[in-house]
Formats: structure tokens, sequence, C-alpha cells
């Protein structure tokens, strides 16, 4: 019984750290006025507060930070009204309330991009054909659907605040639709904002604390130099961090090898013959993230290069992904774990399903003329006994090749199923067995991800980054995180200028740094 106790509090804390509320995002930005352009949200009842060095709990924090995050998706709904709008037509099929949320289908009338859909992060405008009504709405994770031969659907979530009216989102009435923006990395900041205080290094987000760099051996100091060609700084650093815990600062100037840095760090924290500090790794794992893509590919190329021998995995989407680095994203090494047997069968069968496709089309289209031959017949008072065998025996080969069809729609249906299956569980080996998994700090917000725990989190351009994005890798159990940077370049990119005024453009970095400045690690010498 003490047994499942235990393991129902593990879940229920694993779905606080993974799975946060973040409904109150949503309904604060979709009860926004579009139409509304000033620096504000319309109806802003918050008050903004610059981003202190220490927080007194976590109701403090999220007072400080959730209205500057907010001021942030507001520029950015701002920004993209600049971008000229693609809109389609759409009717709206079935309407229903789910608590305070109104959920919609509706239903495209004019044709699609080939390249247009929809994900759960998109925010889209709804505006009225007829009128001056307009409303902003979520598309529902997994509701957009292209039917073969039939128009293309999708879910949409809108929020309705007690005190407006409903803008006449009647059944059957007709709207245009357009991309707004994604809400894919507020999302995963938003979260992360959320669910910060179920983190391991909760405490020391509130109240940044750096220890003091530990004393290393000479001795140490030259077998790294030695065996990663690093130089004496580097060394220091690197030494440094594997003997520490908790969070890690590395500053490094333009020139002065940082990325050298972390690829000898993760070398040499993979390579160490001291036990796991995580009792549930059953491989030592690194997690390496960057704010940008360009970032991690750099990283994920010079591992390759000077590392070879480690198991690297880069997640994200492929189209993110730098070619120099294909071979080792996740997509193309589970395309290589499952062969070309996968592709082949799926090939085969699409083919088979053309060619019954276009017999059926051939036997309907000889059905037809002979339908209209024998009319013409009738027209004329004539009769054609062979005529009507004809059309009878087309009718059943016609019968008989839609039965086919459905047989191989049911058989591609299955095969879809079971290799989605095949897929997901060399997904999840790959990832098991890999000794660095490298994604963006927002891609580290997967959900395929949440059941690693690794020995250390090592973010690049730490500087770069605003403190919600990296507070998203943090989610994952890990003895230290090291953040290399330098906060002498520019600060991170935030398109609000009211949130930057008040800090929200100042890293978790910096604001570590500023709690003990000679506890950072400084790469000194410069090639």
């Amino acid at each position: 019984q003490e047994a499942s106790s235990l393991k129902r509090d593990e879940a229920h804390q694993k779905a606080l750290q993974f799975k946060p509320d973040i409904s109150e995002l949503h309904r604060t930005l979709l009860s926004w006025d579009y139409q509304h352009d000033g620096q504000f949200p319309p109806k802003a009842q918050w008050q903004l507060h610059s981003v202190p060095d220490t927080f007194s709990d976590f109701k403090h924090y999220r007072a400080v930070f959730e209205p500057l995050l907010l001021m942030e998706c507001w520029a950015q709904l701002l920004q993209s009204k600049d971008d000229p709008p693609e809109y389609y037509y759409c009717k709206i099929t079935s309407r229903s309330y789910n608590g305070h949320w109104l959920d919609l289908e509706v239903e495209f009338s004019s044709e699609l991009r080939r390249e247009w859909f929809l994900t759960g992060n998109d925010v889209v405008l709804l505006r009225h054909q007829e009128g001056k009504n307009t409303l902003l709405a979520k598309a529902l994770t997994g509701s957009f659907r292209r039917p073969r031969n039939n128009p293309a659907e999708a879910g949409l979530r809108c929020y309705l605040p007690p005190d407006t009216r409903d803008p006449g989102l009647d059944i059957w009435s007709q709207w245009e639709i357009s991309k707004v923006f994604s809400l894919s990395t507020l999302h995963r900041e938003y979260a992360a904002l959320v669910a910060a205080q179920y983190y391991d290094f909760a405490d020391r987000i509130l109240r940044p604390y750096l220890a003091l760099p530990v004393k290393v051996d000479a001795q140490d100091i030259k077998q790294m130099r030695d065996k990663h060609k690093v130089n004496e700084p580097q060394a220091r650093a690197i030494v440094g961090a594997l003997k520490s815990d908790g969070f890690v600062l590395i500053q490094g100037p333009p020139g002065t090898g940082k990325t050298s840095t972390i690829c000898a760090l993760i070398s040499a924290s993979l390579q160490t013959h001291a036990p796991s500090k995580r009792k549930n790794l059953e491989v030592r794992k690194v997690l390496l993230c960057a704010p940008s893509n360009a970032a991690i590919d750099e990283i994920v190329l010079r591992l390759k290069g000077r590392y070879p021998s480690l198991k690297v995995v880069r997640t994200g989407a492929p189209q993110s992904i730098s070619l120099n680095v294909k071979e080792v994203s996740l997509d193309s090494l589970i395309e290589e774990k499952l062969g070309t047997e996968g592709q082949s069968k799926s090939r085969e069968m699409t083919k088979e399903m053309v060619v019954a496709r276009q017999e059926f089309q051939t036997v309907k289209n000889l059905r037809q003329d002979k339908i209209q031959e024998l009319q013409k017949l009738r027209d004329s008072g004539s009769l054609s006994d062979s005529l009507e065998t004809g059309v009878k025996q087309l009718t059943i080969k016609m019968a008989g090749l839609r039965q086919r069809l459905d047989n191989l729609q049911d058989k591609r249906k299955l095969e879809s199923r079971r290799l989605d299956t095949v897929r997901c569980r060399a997904r999840d080996e790959i990832l098991r067995e890999a000794d660095v998994i490298c994604s963006t700090l927002s891609g580290t917000g997967h959900e395929s991800l949440e059941q690693y725990e690794f020995e250390m989190i090592i973010i690049d351009e730490a500087a770069q980054a605003v403190e919600l994005s990296s507070l998203i890798p943090l989610r994952y159990k890990c003895t230290s995180c090291v953040m290399v940077g330098d906060p002498q370049q520019l600060p991170p990119t935030v398109i609000s200028t009211e949130a930057s005024q008040y800090q929200y453009n100042q890293s978790l970095f910096v604001r570590l740094q500023k709690q003990r400045p000679d506890a950072v690690h400084l790469l000194s010498i410069c090639y």
C-alpha cells in the first residue's frame, strides 16, 4: 500500500512538472480585441514590476513574470499585423460550450494552399463576412483534417468573457479565417512559469545561489588539457563544472573557445568513472540546448567532428535542422532504424490503391456511357437486352472494386498504425541509448523527453535567452545546469519595449551572475 501511495505521489508530482494548467494564458489572450492597437492589451488589469534579483516565493515570481510575458505576447500579436493576412472562407458546422469555452467545428469553403494547416499552437482570427465582427480563437490540437474529396475541417476554441456578447457565432454562419501567430514557444515559457515551483532547482531560481568555484587539483587540470586539447582557463572551467552541483556559469567573450569547452565538458562528463548521481539513469545523459537552431546545430557539428563515438541525437522539426547535422536528427535516425521495410510497404500499398482507383474510375465511366446509350434507345422506343446486361455486369464489377478499395483502405490504416507503433518504439530506443540529446530551449518542452533524467543540462548562449526560456529544460531532473554565455553581447531579443523596460530582456545567466560575480568561470584566452 505504501509503495502504491508513493507511486501516486510521484505521478502527481510529474503531472505538476510536465502538465501544468496553462488555460489562464488562453483565457487572457482570447479575450483580447484584435482591432485594438495600443501598446498595452485592451482592459489590461495588471501592473508591471521590474524583475528583482531575488523573489520571496513563487507567487511573487509569477506576479512579476506573468504580466511581462503577456506584454510580449501582445507585442507578437501586434507584429503579426505587419504581414498581409491569408484569409480562407469557412462556415461553422457545430458549436458547444465546455465550461467557459465555446468550441466550434468549422468547414472550409475555399481551397486551401497545400502547405496550409493548423496545429494546437496556432491562434487564428475569425472575421465575419457580412459585418465588422472579429474574434480570436485557438486551434484545437489534432482537430485539423483534410478528408479526401471533402472540404477541410478544424476545431476552434473561443473564450467569451461574461461581459461580452456573442459576435454571431451561429451554426452555418460564414466567416473568414486567417492565422495570426504561433504560441509554440510562449506555451512552453508559460508552462515553465507555472510549473517552476515543482522543479528540483526551484529554490535556486527564487534566490540565486552560486557556490564559489571548487579548488581543483593541478594534476586534474593537466590531464584535462592533455586529453581534450583545451587551454588552462577552459580546463579549470570544465573540472570546476564536473565537481559542482546546481547552477554553474561559464563566461566566454568572443573567440575564447566556448564551443570547444562545451564539447570537452560533455565528453569528460560522460567519460568520468564516478557513479552517476542520478539513481534512475541507465545511461549517463547530457541535455544540450541553446536559444536558436543555428547555435545548437553548430555545437552538434563540432561534437560529431571531435567525439565521433558519442551517441548524439538532435531533436526538433526536420525543416529547422541544418543539412550538416541531418544524419543525427531524431527523424533520420528513426528512418535509418526502420530501414526501407516500412517505406517500401507503404509505397507498394499506395501504388495498389492508385491502380484500383483508376480501374474503378474506368469501369464507372464505361457504365455511365452504357447507361446514356441505353437511355437514348429507350427514348426512341427501342430495347437492348445486351446493353442492359452490360450495365448490370458493370454494376456488379463496380461493387467488387469498391469493396476492394475499402479493403485496401482498411489495410493501409492498419499498416499506418503498425508503423506508428514501430516508429514510437524506435524513437524511445534511440533516446534511451543517447549520450547527448540536443535541442533548442523551446524544443526541450516536447513530451517525447518527459521520461528522462539527465546528469547535466548545458545551455549555450545562455545570456541570449529570456529567463523563462531557460526554465524550460529545468523541468527535467538533473544534478547540475551549466550555463555558457557572454553577457557583454546583445541581450535576449524581446519585441515588447514595455517589457524590456522592466528587465524582461534580462537572462537568468545575468541574474545569477549578479548574485556572485566571483563564482563565474571566465574563459580568458582569445584565439
